[in-house]
């Protein structure tokens, strides 16, 4: 497999050649996996109290979509039970006509309530098929137990034969009305958006605070120019926005890494080192569509025929990666138990972060392919408290990019702008003066309980009592664009991070 330039490091594409040698390698021992995850029933991680020691058991990665119907079973193995809340989501159409409406999502709800609707009867239908069917083996077992060999037993058993064989025909034929209206509303249903939370605003973002806004300024100058001519930057002919920071410029990134790191570690969150890598079915639950090229890298390409193939292994080889993100913990939260003991959480990770360039790509190195994020994820029993938590992330972001003393602004962003996964989102956005415009350097979104319902996330009191426990609400936020504040600082010719304090 030849590795395209994608604008990468060096000592990544490095890295991802050293696994093109070692592809089959890695093939076979997935393929291991595999086998070993369809052996185990399908069952929670239980994570326990994460503040104490953070022990998280082994676990096995999912190599499939998220709804795997029953069409293909023993074909391709299903990894999570899907709970969609669908019947609470279509309980009130016009709740989510507006929801569609607000996001300007070209959708049919009146359609997805009929088909439910018709979902649900086929499944009546089949289940009082299956238990006429399981009631007749009953009587033919009582019947070949009390009455084999006796004269009247042909013609007892007869009825009971031709009945047997006219209920197996049903199910066949109702089987197979299933399977096409389940695919039907199950895909579709996976296709909803989360719902919107009422303080986000339907046509255009609000501003909500601006701080230094006395400091705005134009340059003529770009970080680019800037950058290049002092000699601070080296770019690669790997691609047009390969690059590495030299200098005082790599130094500056290390202590901003330090400087994120040790306020947020002060402030009570986890620190975490996740993937960067993932399969099909987190990035799905995560929101992310895995077939969008312009959300995420594909390390090996495949089309939608690869995935509808019932070769199971076909999609062994699909590996998406997009550094830190919501996935980053999405994986490893995923089929977990949390106890409520250990509720809230807030957790935290700082690396790489890939982002495939587009059309809409801000200009210089804001859009390049590579940067480094500070992430963080909120965990919670409820909307009431996740909405705390995100009114509390907020001001920590705020508090840790005050100090910079940049002209910046407080933005809540319109449904049309909003990820699926999200109901809610702030930014924080600076001041660019080369762009003479402000950039998004960090943010806090509110994903309720989206990603926790589809990667079988859930807290309760007892691992063991799983009907009692509930889906976790999240708080996803980038507390900063490490790299885009390099860049921003450059124009501003600031080149200082603010003293620690208490640390």
């Amino acid at each position: 497999m030849k590795i395209p330039n994608l604008g990468l490091s060096r000592s990544l594409l490095k890295f991802l050649r050293t696994r093109t040698c070692t592809q089959n390698l890695l093939k076979q021992t997935w393929q291991q996996q595999d086998v070993r995850v369809n052996q185990r029933p399908l069952t929670y991680c239980y994570v326990g109290k994460l503040h104490k020691g953070c022990k998280i058991s082994k676990r096995y990665y999912s190599t499939s979509r998220l709804f795997i119907s029953d069409s293909t079973a023993g074909q391709i193995s299903q990894y999570v039970d899907l709970d969609l809340d669908i019947d609470a989501r279509l309980s009130d159409p016009k709740k989510l006509k507006a929801n569609m409406e607000a996001r300007k999502i070209q959708f049919s709800v009146d359609e997805l309530v009929t088909n439910r609707r018709r979902m649900l009867d086929i499944k009546e239908q089949k289940e009082r098929l299956e238990m006429e069917r399981e009631e007749n083996a009953k009587q033919m077992a009582v019947l070949v137990r009390e009455k084999k060999g006796l004269p009247e037993f042909s013609a007892l058993s007869r009825p009971m034969i031709e009945r047997g064989k006219e209920v197996k025909e049903k199910l066949k034929s109702i089987m197979s009305q299933w399977w096409e209206v389940e695919e039907n509303v199950m895909l579709t249903a996976l296709s909803l958006p989360n719902n919107l939370h009422p303080q986000t605003p339907d046509s255009s973002p609000e501003v909500v605070e601006e701080y230094f806004a006395e400091r705005k300024m134009s340059s003529d100058l770009s970080h680019y120019e800037i950058m290049k001519k002092s000699n601070l930057v080296k770019f690669s002919n790997v691609g047009p926005r390969a690059y590495y920071l030299q200098e005082k410029l790599a130094l500056l990134e290390q202590n901003l890494i330090r400087y994120f790191s040790r306020r947020l570690e002060v402030d009570g969150f986890i620190h975490w080192t996740c993937p960067e890598m993932f399969k099909p079915v987190v990035v799905e639950g995560s929101g992310m569509d895995f077939m969008n090229r312009n959300e995420l890298f594909c390390l090996q390409q495949k089309s939608k025929s690869d995935f509808d193939s019932s070769d199971s292994s076909s999609s062994i080889d699909s590996v998406y990666f997009r550094g830190v993100s919501l996935a980053s913990f999405s994986a490893y939260l995923t089929r977990s138990f949390i106890e409520e003991s250990a509720l809230p959480m807030r957790l935290f990770t700082v690396g790489k972060s890939y982002v495939p360039c587009t059309q809409n790509s801000l200009p210089g190195l804001y859009g390049g392919v590579q940067s480094t994020k500070c992430c963080v994820l909120g965990i919670c029993r409820s909307p009431e408290e996740s909405w705390d938590m995100c009114n509390n992330i907020r001001e920590k972001v705020i508090s840790l990019i005050k100090p910079f003393k940049v002209p910046m602004r407080l933005v809540v962003i319109p449904a049309s702008c909003l990820h699926s996964s999200e109901e809610y989102r702030m930014e924080v956005q600076i001041w660019v003066p080369s762009q003479e415009q402000y950039v998004m350097m960090g943010s806090v979104s509110m994903l309720s309980d989206y990603v926790s319902r589809r990667l079988m996330i859930r807290c309760g009191e007892n691992p063991n009592h799983l009907h009692k426990s509930s889906p976790v609400h999240m708080v996803y936020g980038e507390v900063m664009d490490i790299s885009r504040l390099i860049y921003c600082m450059v124009e501003y010719n600031k080149l200082e991070v603010p003293q620690l304090e208490n640390t």
